[in-house]
């Protein structure tokens, strides 16, 4: 299995999921955190970056900071923004924007991660 979202699908559906129904997940952060470890312990080709400040040439996204990136020898291959909401909808209206916005600049390889 080497398709990212084959990946991502799998640890939510076999770790995450399972996780969450015996109430280990509560809050945003603690998704974030298990979403981290089940990559970087299951999958050490990738590299993943937590809350990195990503630097755009792009004044809308300058230093925006997405929930998680990984990348595969210094490309970004995903670009992960979570919300944790279960009993409620979530607003994900400026999120869904920062990524297009960071879509449109994927060709260019403007960024920067720190």
């Amino acid at each position: 299995m080497n398709n990212i979202q084959e990946i991502l699908e799998n640890i939510w559906i076999n770790e995450i999921k399972e996780l969450f129904k015996e109430g280990k997940i509560i809050n945003e952060s603690q998704l974030q955190a298990y979403l981290f470890y089940f990559l970087k312990h299951k999958y050490e080709k990738y590299q993943v970056w937590l809350e990195p400040v990503l630097y755009v040439n792009n004044l809308k996204l300058n230093k925006t900071r997405p929930d998680l990136i990984i990348t595969e020898d210094d490309i970004i291959i995903a670009i992960i923004e979570l919300k944790f909401k279960p009993w409620e909808e979530p607003k994900h209206e400026n999120d869904i924007a920062k990524l297009n916005e960071l879509l449109k600049l994927k060709e260019t390889n403007e960024f920067i991660i720190l």
